[in-house]
C-alpha cells in the first residue's frame, strides 16, 4: 500500500469543491437578475452585451449622491451591476426615441475604486466597438425594460461589444463542423498508420520497478483534477448563471476560504516533482563524473524541446482561429479578449515569462509552464553552485530556505488583499484578468519557490539513499513527514482565523507570517511525503495506460483552457447552475481536450520533437 497516498488527499480535496452545502444570508432587498438575455438563436440583427449600472436611490449616474455601495462585492455579485444581451432589430428608429439629451459619462473612478472591475474597451478590436447611434439605441431598450419591472430606478447603459449575430452563429456553426470532420479524419488516418504500435503498447506488461512511477500516476490523477477543478471553481462565472444566489451562497460557504487554501496544492506539487527529476538527472554519475555545462545544456534543451512545439500551437489557434468559435453572447468576452492578448503578447509565453503578464494575458494558465521553467533554471543553477562549491552547500541551501519563505511573506505584507483567494467575484467573471491576487501572489516563480526547494532537496537525499541505502535516512524522512503535518495544521489554521478578519496594521505582519510558514509546511510535507513513498513503496501498476497518460499531461493541460473556454461561453441564455452540472461539463471538456490531445501528440507533438532532437541534439 502507499502511504500518505497523494490521489487520497486530492481526492477529497476535490470532492470538497463540489461537496460543501450553502450557507444563508439574510437581505430583504430584490433586485434584477444579474442576466437577461435576447434570444440568441432567433436574432438576425446586431446583437450586443450592455453593462447596465442601476441607482437604487433614484439618483442619476452623474450625479454625485450615486449610491454604488449597495452591497459588499466581496461576498456578493453587485445587484447595481448588470449584464443585458439586447438584440437590436432597429438601431436609427430606436436611438431617435432617445430623450435623454447627451449620454452621460458616468464617474468610473470611484466606481472602480469599490468594484475593482474596468469596463475597458480597449479589450475588444474597433469591429466590436458600438457607435453613440448604437449607445443610444440600446439605452432605450433596457430603459423600457426595467421602467415596466423596476419603476424608479435609474440606469445607466454602456456597451461592451456587439456583433452581427447571424454572421456568427453561422460561422461558429461551420466552425464546429468542419473541426470535428478533421478530426475525425486526422484520427482515423493516424490510428490506421499507427495500429500496429499501438496494439504494442496496449498489450505490453505492466513495469512495477520503473523509477519516479508515482509521477506518472499522479499526472494521470492531476490530468484529470486540474480540470474538473478550473470547470467547477470558474465555470460558473463564465456562464449567464440564472441562480446567482446559490454560486454567492456556495462561493461565500465557510469551507470555500479552506478549498482556496487547499486547491493550489494539486499544480504545486509539479514544482517539487520537476525539481527532484532535475536534480536526480543532475547528480548522476557525480561526483564521480564532473558535471559538464553541456550536460547542463542538454537538459534545458531537452526541455525547451518538451515545451516549445505545442506552445507554439496553441498560441497560434488562440491567436487566429477564437473568433471563429463564438457560440454564445459572452464568447467575446472570454474569446476574443483572449485572442488579442495572444496577438500582442504571444511572445511572452514564447519566452516563458507569461506568469508576469496577467493584464492581457494569453493563456493565462500558462503561468504554471512559465513559473515551472524559471524554477527549473533557478534549481540547475543552485545545484551548479553546490557542486561547484561543494563546502558551501549548507549556506546556500539555507539562503534557498529564506528565499522561500521571504517571497509569500513579503508579498502578502506589501499587499492589502486576502491571500487565501481573490477579493471580488467579480474577478472571477473574467477569469482574474488583472487580478492582484493572481498577479503579485499566485503566478510568480518566487512565491512558489518553496516547493522546488522541497523538491531539490527530496532530490539530493532520494541520490544520497541510491547510493547508500541506510534505515535512518527512511526514519528521517519519517519525522520530517510528522513534524510538517503539524505544523502545516497549526499554519493553516492561524492563516485562515488572520484572514478571516480585517487586521490592523501590525496584524498584517502576523498574517504574512502565517501564510509563508503554511506554504512552506507544505512544501516540506509534500516534498517529504513523495520521498518516503519513492524509498519504500515499489508496487505502483505501470500499465500502458498509466505510461500514456504521463504523456498526454502536458498537452491536456495546455489545450484543456481554450476548449473550456469555448464550451462555456457557447451557452445563449441564463443557466441554472448546479455542482452536477459543473461537474459534467468539466468530464466533456476533458473528454474533448483528451481526444485532442492523442491527437496532437501523435500526429504533431511527437514528430516535431523528434526532428528537432535529431538535428539540435544529435551530437550531444
Amino acid at each position: 500500500m502507499v502511504h500518505l497516498s497523494t490521489f487520497s488527499r486530492f481526492a477529497a480535496v476535490l470532492a470538497l469543491v463540489v461537496a460543501f452545502a450553502p450557507g444563508s444570508y439574510g437581505t430583504d432587498l430584490q433586485w434584477p437578475a444579474l442576466y437577461e438575455l435576447d434570444d440568441w438563436t432567433e436574432c438576425r440583427h446586431l446583437y450586443c452585451m450592455v453593462r447596465v449600472i442601476l441607482s437604487p436611490t433614484g439618483e442619476p449616474p452623474t450625479s454625485p449622491n450615486f449610491d454604488t455601495d449597495v452591497v459588499d462585492d466581496h461576498r456578493r455579485f453587485r445587484r447595481t451591476l448588470l449584464d443585458r444581451g439586447v438584440c437590436l432589430r432597429s438601431v436609427d428608429a430606436l436611438s431617435g426615441q432617445y430623450r435623454g439629451g447627451k449620454l452621460p459619462h458616468f464617474p468610473t473612478s470611484a466606481w472602480n475604486r469599490s468594484d475593482r472591475y474596468i469596463l475597458d474597451r480597449a479589450h475588444f478590436p474597433p469591429t466590436f466597438h458600438a457607435n453613440e447611434s448604437t449607445e443610444r439605441a440600446a439605452s432605450v431598450v433596457i430603459s423600457r425594460q426595467l421602467a415596466a419591472q423596476y419603476p424608479g430606478l435609474v440606469a445607466y447603459t454602456e456597451i461592451e461589444y456587439c456583433l452581427e449575430q447571424s454572421s456568427s452563429v453561422h460561422n461558429y456553426e461551420q466552425t464546429v463542423a468542419v473541426s470535428l470532420a478533421l478530426a475525425l479524419a486526422f484520427g482515423f488516418a493516424l490510428s490506421w498508420n499507427a495500429r500496429g504500435a499501438l496494439l504494442r503498447d496496449l498489450r505490453s506488461e505492466a513495469s512495477p520497478r520503473k523509477p519516479f512511477l508515482l509521477f506518472d500516476l499522479y499526472k494521470n490523477f492531476a490530468m484529470v483534477g486540474s480540470v474538473l477543478a478550473h470547470c467547477v471553481l470558474f465555470g460558473p462565472f463564465l456562464m449567464p448563471a440564472k441562480n446567482i444566489d446559490f454560486v454567492e451562497q456556495t462561493m461565500t460557504h465557510p469551507n470555500a476560504k479552506l478549498i482556496g487554501l487547499l486547491s493550489p496544492f494539486l499544480m504545486q506539487i509539479f514544482f517539487t516533482m520537476s525539481a527532484m527529476l532535475l536534480t536526480v538527472k543532475l547528480l548522476h554519475g557525480a561526483p564521480k563524473a564532473p558535471l559538464a555545462w553541456s550536460k547542463f545544456g542538454a537538459i534545458v534543451a531537452h526541455r525547451l524541446i518538451r515545451l516549445q512545439p505545442l506552445n507554439l500551437l496553441t498560441i497560434g489557434f488562440c491567436a487566429i482561429a477564437y473568433q471563429h468559435f463564438i457560440g454564445g453572447p459572452l464568447g467575446p468576452r472570454q474569446l476574443i479578449v483572449e485572442q488579442g492578448a495572444c496577438r500582442t503578447r504571444w511572445w511572452m509565453n514564447l519566452l516563458f515569462i507569461s506568469n508576469f503578464n496577467m493584464h492581457k494575458p494569453c493563456l493565462p494558465h500558462s503561468w504554471y509552464i512559465s513559473a515551472d521553467f524559471q524554477l527549473f533554471l533557478l534549481i540547475a543553477l543552485l545545484l551548479l553552485a553546490t557542486l561547484r562549491w561543494p563546502r558551501k552547500t549548507p549556506h546556500l541551501l539555507a539562503c534557498a530556505i529564506v528565499a522561500s519563505f521571504l517571497g509569500p511573506f513579503l508579498t502578502v505584507l506589501w499587499t492589502d488583499f486576502d491571500p487565501i483567494r481573490p477579493d471580488s467575484l467579480h474577478e472571477m467573471r473574467f477569469f482574474l484578468l488583472d487580478s492582484a491576487y493572481l498577479v503579485q501572489l499566485y503566478t510568480p516563480f518566487y512565491n512558489n519557490m518553496s516547493w522546488s526547494v522541497g523538491g531539490m532537496l527530496a532530490g539530493l537525499v532520494y541520490d544520497r539513499y541510491q547510493r547508500q541505502p541506510s534505515a535512518s535516512i527512511v526514519r528521517r524522512v519519517n519525522l520530517a513527514i510528522g513534524v510538517a503535518f503539524l505544523l502545516l495544521l497549526a499554519y493553516g489554521r492561524l492563516t485562515l482565523a488572520a484572514s478571516g478578519r480585517i487586521p490592523p496594521e501590525d496584524g498584517r505582519c502576523w498574517l504574512a507570517a502565517y501564510y509563508a510558514a503554511f506554504k512552506l509546511s507544505a512544501a516540506v510535507f509534500f516534498s517529504a511525503g513523495t520521498l518516503r513513498t519513492l524509498l519504500t513503496e515499489k508496487d505502483f501498476p505501470g500499465s500502458a495506460i498509466v505510461r500514456m497518460g504521463a504523456k498526454l499531461y502536458y498537452c491536456v493541460y495546455l489545450i484543456h483552457m481554450p476548449v473550456f473556454r469555448i464550451v462555456f461561453s457557447s451557452a445563449t441564455a441564463p443557466t441554472e447552475v448546479t455542482p452536477e452540472l459543473m461537474v459534467r461539463m468539466g468530464f466533456r471538456v476533458f473528454g474533448i481536450s483528451y481526444a485532442l490531445a492523442v491527437l496532437l501528440h501523435h500526429g504533431f507533438e511527437k514528430p516535431v520533437m523528434g526532428f528537432l532532437r535529431r538535428v539540435l541534439l544529435h551530437r550531444v
